[in-house]
């Protein structure tokens, strides 16, 4: 559902970080789909999850021509 949203509009979602693709990158799964994610190193503050926990994102829609990401500004379990 995120995809299909415009650049800048803000999200809350729940779901899984199923992978971790580097430079901040991960993947989030819930059950809509699949989006790239984009999670600053200082909002971890200790947080441990694995592809089991279940996570709350907030942040706002990135997107341009080619790709749709979501540029998180909080994490947190649920």
């Amino acid at each position: 559902m995120a995809k299909g949203m415009k650049d800048g509009y803000p999200v809350t979602l729940q779901g899984k970080i199923e992978r971790f693709f580097g430079d901040e990158k991960y993947l989030f799964t819930d059950d809509t789909g699949s989006i790239i994610v984009e999670i600053d190193n200082r909002l971890w503050r200790g947080l441990l999850v694995d592809q089991n926990d279940i996570v709350e994102i907030t942040g706002e829609i990135d997107k341009d021509f080619t790709r749709t990401e979501i540029e998180v500004s909080s994490i947190k379990k649920v």
